[in-house]
């Protein structure tokens, strides 16, 4: 199965941080946030990467090239208009490799415990998004998500705190038959507004096609928005790997 990154913005909350380098490339340790999520993805079984970029790609696509603890296959796509659309665009740039196809889309700026992924990983024919339904007791910043019988109904950040379900952490599950049905929808909204998100074709197929509420069961995660974003990532992805 095919792990898609979306790689391509530019991270303009960092500021000056990411003007000629890219977030996904901030490091945790001695190694970066991406080589980590790379290596998370290979402990799940996952190996097969496209890799999406645009700003600073050729900085991002050589972090593909380091050395992992298993040999992995890129096929990298690059989104040219990165700097005047968003990511349903960037997605939607992959189509060729994807439509119709089973595969993982994740976030390129998230710190995420490995079992997260593998348990996603095995959701083999259902469609699923990775929802952390803790009982938060303020917001957070992320797309909040509602559900009816396990199953998602809405996703956003107009939901409001006391509507929500949990959060989706930014990893999601795409079937076949949700695969064929999303590139259709991306290319109609696509038309009508060039900097749609890849959320709005999800919300228009939910009451099609079952998209269900993946826990992540207590596993940690985070990502990196703004700078005050990257000491709580460091200290979070300690925390991790004290369980590896």
């Amino acid at each position: 199965m095919k792990v898609v990154f979306l790689l391509a913005g530019k991270g303009r909350r960092l500021g000056d941080l990411t003007s000629s380098d890219h977030k996904s490339l901030i490091k945790l340790d001695q190694c970066s946030l991406l080589h980590h999520l790379i290596e998370n993805c290979i402990y799940a079984g996952l190996n097969d990467f496209i890799p999406i970029v645009g700003h600073c790609s050729e900085k991002v696509l050589s972090c593909f090239g380091e050395n992992y603890s298993e040999e992995i296959t890129v096929t990298p796509v690059t989104n040219k208009k990165y700097n005047e659309t968003n990511n349903l665009y960037s997605l939607y740039c992959a189509r060729e490799f994807l439509e119709g196809e089973e595969f993982i889309l994740c976030n390129g700026d998230i710190i995420v415990d490995r079992d997260i992924l593998k348990s996603i990983a095995k959701q083999e024919g259902k469609s699923a998004i990775a929802i952390d339904d803790f009982d938060f007791s303020i917001p957070v910043d992320s797309p909040g998500v509602t559900t009816l019988h396990e199953k998602i109904t809405d996703l956003g950040r107009h939901i409001s705190f006391d509507d929500k379900s949990g959060y989706a952490i930014g990893v999601y599950k795409f079937s076949k038959k949700l695969s064929k049905r999303f590139f259709k929808e991306a290319e109609k909204l696509l038309i009508e507004d060039i900097n749609a998100g890849f959320h709005d074709p999800l919300c228009n197929l939910f009451d099609e096609i079952d998209i269900f509420k993946h826990r992540t069961e207590g596993g940690l995660w985070t990502d990196i928005d703004t700078e005050e974003d990257i000491a709580r990532a460091r200290d979070l992805h300690r925390d991790i790997i004290k369980g590896y």
